[in-house]
C-alpha cells in the first residue's frame, strides 16, 4: 500500500489489490516521482511480511513510524545509522539500521496470509527513493548495497562441511584414490577462491544516496 499526503486519495490504493488497481497507483506514483514533488510529501507503504504480519511506514518531517501488531514507534531520521539494499531474483530488500530499534526491513513483495505474494515494486521504489531524501538531509546514515558478509562465510562454511562429508563418503565406500582428509585439505582453498569469485558481486559496496543503483530498485 502507498498513500502520500497532499495527493487526493486514490480509490483501491492497495497495492494487494486488483492488476487494474496496482496499474493506477503505478502511473499517478509515477507521476508525482517525476515532478518532484517528492520532498514535500509524507507518504506511507505497508507490506505483509513472510509470517503474514503486516508492517507499515509513514515518513513524516522529522522521523517515520513503523506500525506493526497494532504497537507504533517512532524512529528518528538523525537515528538511523545505515541503509541496506539487496535484492533476490524477485524481490527487492531494504534494511533500516537504527540505533533506537535495531534493523527493520522493508520488502517489495508482500505476503498476505489468505491470497499469493504481490509484488509492490511500484510502490516499493517510490518508498525507497523518498526515504533516501530524508536521510540525505537529516541524518549521517551510510548506504551500502549487495549481499552480506555473513551470508558469504556461511555459503563457504557450508561448501568446506560438505567437502569433508563427500571425502568421508569416498573412504567409505572404498573409492578413494588419496587420503580423503588430504584430498579435502587441497579441496577447499579451491571451492573457498571459486565460491569467493562467484559471490565478489554481492558483496556490499557504498552507493551515492542520490543515485540508488538502479539494480537494487524494480
Amino acid at each position: 500500500m502507498i498513500r502520500m499526503k497532499g495527493v487526493p486519495p486514490i480509490a483501491g490504493q492497495n497495492l494487494l489489490s486488483s492488476n487494474s488497481r496496482s496499474c493506477v497507483v503505478a502511473s499517478d506514483a509515477d507521476n508525482i516521482w517525476q515532478h518532484e514533488f517528492v520532498n514535500s510529501f509524507n507518504m506511507e507503504y505497508a507490506f505483509y511480511n513472510k509470517q503474514g504480519k503486516e508492517r507499515s511506514f509513514r515518513l513524516d518531517d522529522h522521523s517515520f513510524l513503523v506500525r506493526e501488531s497494532n504497537a507504533e514507534r517512532a524512529i528518528s531520521y538523525a537515528s538511523v545509522l545505515e541503509i541496506r539494499m539487496s535484492r533476490s531474483r524477485h524481490e527487492f530488500k531494504m534494511q533500516v539500521l537504527s540505533d533506537e530499534e535495531g534493523t527493520i526491513d522493508v520488502s517489495s513483495i508482500s505476503y498476505p496470509v489468505s491470497d499469493k505474494p504481490v509484488d509492490q515494486a511500484t510502490g516499493y521504489a517510490l518508498f525507497a527513493r523518498v526515504l533516501h531524501r530524508h536521510l540525505v538531509a537529516k541524518s549521517k546514515a551510510t548506504f551500502t548495497c549487495g549481499g552480506s558478509i555473513e551470508s558469504i562465510i556461511k555459503c563457504v562454511g557450508i561448501i568446506i562441511v560438505l567437502t569433508l562429508i563427500s571425502s568421508s563418503a569416498l573412504d567409505y565406500f572404498g573409492l578413494r584414490f588419496m587420503n580423503p582428509y588430504l584430498l579435502a585439505v587441497l579441496l577447499i582453498p579451491l571451492i573457498f577462491v571459486g565460491c569467493l569469485v562467484v559471490k565478489l558481486v554481492e558483496l556490499p559496496k557504498n552507493y551515492d544516496p542520490a543515485h540508488i543503483p538502479l539494480q537494487f530498485l524494480p
